[in-house]
């Protein structure tokens, strides 16, 4: 049974006669009560994030209606599960409503935005509400780094599918196990990707948090590459001292920002027999071959069909991440022996007349 949600609403305030929604730090974390909500109003809700939670709180028996400013194949997709959805944003759409949720891109001054702080209806962001929603789960995982977050979430998604461990998941592109970019599950994990924009990922609690990489990225939010490695030092740091990081032991900034980590430390590597989880290449041209060793011991080999040095790598993550969470070898290689990458990730498109696309 699911757990009842309780809902993080932004305090609002009067300034120049407008209203200037507050966040990043300055959210005023209210109780309301899960009865007290019917209608949910998702602003922008074609976002790849915003579509899924749009689909979980309907699958939750929650009346759901959006707007967006364009039609896109998400808002299609929405439409033929019965949400309403109005292209265009316009201030009468959110009458009615009990609660609204937007995405990060909408400025303060949207029409919707403004008319439900004069009606007094709560409006909260997608990453406060996300991280809530998320904090209901046992075992919530998270998924991050600079690159790699799509491929290495799919591929968890794809071995908890097929091992029956029926997650719920979450993610930025669609994945080849369910062919949507999320999958609603019934057991207490929740498998997610979690982005370093914005420090958005600091909303999302997790009990395994993997960091494949970290490199200077987002430089339009972060000043240098310090602030980024603190930002990921402190996402770590949510898994508390019972949770457990997985890290690429190849990357120093991965190394760096776990040098006060008070939970586990699991460290995966292509270099290091000594790591953790250590996979010896046999071959990379073509698909990657390559043995999986777990605390030194040969657990067997395993052989993609997605290319690139990199797959493996993310590979190694999914299968910590995995074993951590007793799922067998064997399960694990079955799963990922057939795992065709996520969409428009190396996806092949097209060939002929002398050319291949990719």
């Amino acid at each position: 049974m699911q757990p009842k949600l309780r809902v993080l609403i932004f305090e609002k305030r009067e300034y120049n006669n407008s209203i200037n929604f507050l966040r990043n730090g300055m959210i005023k974390y209210m109780s309301y009560l899960n009865n007290h909500i019917h209608n949910i109003h998702f602003v922008g809700i074609g976002g790849v994030s915003m579509s899924a939670l749009a689909e979980i709180m309907l699958q939750k028996g929650y009346h759901v209606t959006g707007s967006d400013m364009q039609k896109s194949q998400a808002v299609t997709t929405l439409v033929t599960k019965g949400i309403d959805i109005i292209i265009g944003h316009k201030s009468q759409n959110v009458n009615g409503k009990d609660l609204i949720i937007y995405t990060g891109a909408v400025k303060k001054d949207n029409p919707e935005l403004v008319e439900a702080a004069r009606l007094g209806i709560p409006a909260v962001e997608r990453a406060p509400f996300m991280g809530e929603l998320l904090s209901k789960y046992q075992n919530p995982i998270a998924v991050s780094g600079t690159h790699g977050k799509t491929t290495t979430t799919s591929m968890l998604a794809q071995i908890f599918l097929d091992s029956e461990k029926d997650p719920t998941v979450l993610v930025g592109g669609a994945m080849p196990a369910t062919g949507t970019n999320y999958h609603i599950g019934h057991s207490d994990t929740i498998i997610f990707e979690a982005c370093e924009y914005l420090n958005s990922f600091l909303n999302f609690p997790s009990k395994i948090a993997v960091v494949l990489n970290i490199d200077a990225d987002h430089l339009d939010f972060f000043r240098d590459i310090d602030e980024i490695k603190a930002s990921f030092s402190k996402f770590i740091s949510k898994t508390g001292s019972d949770g457990t990081a997985v890290l690429c032991g190849d990357d120093k900034n991965c190394r760096d920002i776990a040098k006060n980590y008070q939970g586990t430390s699991v460290y995966t590597s292509l270099v290091d027999p000594t790591a953790d989880y250590f996979a010896e290449i046999k071959s990379i041209s073509g698909y990657p071959v390559f043995d999986v060793y777990e605390h030194g011991k040969l657990l067997g080999d395993l052989s993609l069909i997605i290319p690139g040095r990199h797959n493996v790598y993310n590979a190694l993550a999914a299968i910590a991440v995995a074993r951590i969470s007793g799922i067998s070898f064997e399960e694990i290689k079955s799963s990922l022996s057939k795992f065709k990458g996520a969409r428009r990730r190396f996806e092949y498109v097209f060939q002929g007349h002398g050319v291949l696309i990719i």
